[in-house]
């Protein structure tokens, strides 16, 4: 686990004698050709190992995490294991040794203690060299994430909530999993400013609702202007629900005006339904003439 020192990384592990760790850092950042990345020696005490420096830039946070090749089991020292966030561990599905060599790594991945463990392999089935059963079992066991790259249609899900991870599998998977971590050293992006529409502006001006109530004699007894009013204690707890947007109490409120106007006659009920309801749309301020369309939309 990570204790800073901008070292922060992933390591990635191969256990395909076919594809070796540098290969699959290509292709779980989909850059092939070697001009895309560099890599270059990092020294950990007496020991040196080739990584990647990689921008994780994000919705929320940005960071700079390196992608480590290993290439022999080594903790090389504690340093290293404590850059260690997560840990990509890739293996031959259609070789039972690859899959034997993957698992021999486990006592070292132990030892780097990353939040995020991910084993990956092409695809697996029942029918495969290497059986769908055994890795999931051997990954929920040890707490591993299973990633098929190219999963097959053998594997299948009967309805559509479970064809939806099937969107997720692939290389950009691992990528989503690094994403959606929060490395010690990310970096927070500003929050957007937010200017709050004119209604809810209104609400959260402190005086908006009682002056409203005010202006239309609903927090009054009933007068010649407004007819018959709700109580004094009733229109100040309804004003204060809306000031502090406490819904569930505003709920409440609405069941005792709905109450009072049951015992009214039809003419005055009228009347008290439509004070009521324009004081609660004036409170929240009168409509700016559009339909919430102006927002931006992907």
């Amino acid at each position: 686990m990570a204790e800073g020192g901008g070292k922060q990384g992933a390591v990635v592990i191969s256990a395909d004698a076919k594809k070796c760790s540098r290969e699959v850092i290509k292709l779980i950042l989909n850059k092939e050709n070697d001009s895309e990345l560099t890599f270059e020696e990092i020294a950990f005490a007496d020991h040196k190992i080739s990584a990647c420096a990689w921008h994780l830039d994000t919705k929320y946070y940005e960071t700079d995490i390196h992608f480590y090749e290993a290439n022999e089991r080594n903790l090389i020292d504690q340093e290293f294991a404590d850059s260690i966030e997560a840990v990509i561990l890739y293996f031959d599905n259609d070789n039972a040794d690859s899959f034997n060599d993957a698992k021999s790594w486990l006592p070292y991945i132990s030892g780097y203690d990353p939040e995020i463990k991910i084993i990956a392999c092409n695809n697996v089935t029942e029918n495969s060299t290497v059986r769908r059963i055994d890795v999931q079992t051997w990954s929920i066991d040890n707490g591993f994430e299973l990633v098929e790259l190219h999963p097959s249609e053998e594997t299948g899900h009967d309805d559509d909530v479970e064809d939806s991870f099937l969107e997720s599998n692939s290389f950009q998977r691992i990528l989503e999993a690094l994403s959606a971590h929060t490395w010690p050293e990310l970096s927070m992006k500003s929050a957007p400013n937010y200017k709050p529409s004119e209604k809810f502006q209104s609400v959260l001006d402190e005086k908006s609702v009682a002056d409203e109530m005010k202006r239309l004699g609903l927090n009054t007894g009933a007068d010649a202007t407004t007819g018959v009013a709700l109580p004094v204690q009733e229109m100040d707890a309804l004003a204060q629900s809306l000031e502090n947007g406490a819904f569930e109490d505003l709920i409440s409120h609405f069941q005792d005006i709905k109450s009072k106007a049951a015992s009214l006659g039809p003419t005055e009920r009228r009347k008290f339904a439509e004070d009521a309801a324009l004081a609660f749309w004036n409170a929240l301020g009168e409509d700016d003439g559009n339909d919430g369309n102006d927002s931006n939309s992907d």
